[in-house]
């Protein structure tokens, strides 16, 4: 809905009074003429009970009419009102927008049957990391990042519908940070996992990366979850951020 412009509310509002005007003027020249048998030069004549109920009923319609007209401004005054807070709401979180913080995906990785090794022995790893950047243009603050590896079951589920809950999952070290300046990026996230644990069937494997941090300058939290479906062929394994 279009809200009207103060500029408009008060071309109406003339044509308003010039509406009423000329119908008042109509309304006493009426009377006049009508009044005009009932005086005579220097003679008063009684006026006519007609004549009464016509000036009566003329009075009505003219105070009806200026209710209406000011009802009709007073609505117009309240649109514009309803009007400047939206204008004034809208210019807020365009500014909040232009100068916030957004954490987004900068790059990422997965890389399957890595041998890692330590004082007990070696093994085959799966390893996705990633990294976060700040394209906004204020610090990310109290930032908390958490990424994670899911593998479902549908079992009766509509496909994909994600309503149940995943049967495997493995969860990375926790990210957290103070703050994240403009135009820079976090240190690499990771999530791993030993090749013997993949599940020999499943319906869908999930990357998920949860992300959470304070705004400036309201401070408000924001959490946000990037999720990237594993594509699985033969012996190669890929990300698709959804």
């Amino acid at each position: 809905m279009k809200h009207p412009l103060p500029a408009q509310d008060h071309k109406t509002n003339v044509q308003n009074m010039l509406i009423v005007g000329l119908f008042a003027g109509c309304m006493i020249g009426f009377i006049l003429s009508m009044l005009a048998d009932a005086f005579r030069v220097g003679e008063l004549k009684e006026v006519p009970p007609w004549l009464q109920s016509v000036f009566s009923g003329l009075a009505t319609l003219v105070s009806v009419y200026a209710v209406y007209l000011v009802s009709q401004t007073l609505k117009a005054t309240q649109d514009t009102l309803t009007a400047t807070k939206d204008m004034a709401a809208q210019q807020a979180e365009t500014n909040i927008a232009q100068t916030r913080a957004w954490l987004h995906v900068h790059q990422y990785k997965y890389q399957g049957n890595v041998e890692v090794s330590d004082e007990f022995g070696w093994d085959l790893e799966e390893q996705i990391w990633l990294q976060m950047m700040n394209y906004g243009n204020t610090p990310a603050l109290d930032v908390s990042i958490v990424a994670m590896v899911n593998f479902y079951h549908f079992e009766g589920y509509e496909q994909e519908s994600l309503s149940c809950e995943p049967f495997l999952s493995f969860k990375g070290v926790p990210f957290t940070k103070s703050a994240i300046l403009p135009g820079k990026e976090t240190s690499a996230i990771w999530v791993s996992f030993s090749s013997s644990e993949w599940p020999r069937s499943f319906d869908l494997a999930l990357y998920i990366v949860q992300v959470k941090y304070l705004i400036m300058p309201s401070r408000e939290e924001v959490s946000e979850v990037f999720t990237f479906k594993m594509h699985i062929h033969e012996e190669d394994v890929w990300l698709e951020l959804q």
